[in-house]
C-alpha cells in the first residue's frame, strides 16, 4: 500500500509519530512465529 500526499503544504508541523527504521531480524522472526502459532491452534 502506498500513500501519497499531494497537498501543497507550505509549512510542516512537528511529527506526531515515531518511525522505526531498524529491525532486529531474530526478534522479529520470533514474534512472527509466535503470532502464527497462536492462530494455528
Amino acid at each position: 500500500m502506498t500513500l501519497i500526499d499531494q497537498r501543497g503544504l507550505i509549512e510542516r508541523e512537528h511529527p506526531n509519530c515515531t518511525v522505526q527504521w531498524d529491525v532486529d531480524a531474530s526478534k522479529a522472526f520470533d514474534v512472527i512465529v509466535a503470532a502464527i502459532a497462536a492462530f494455528s491452534k
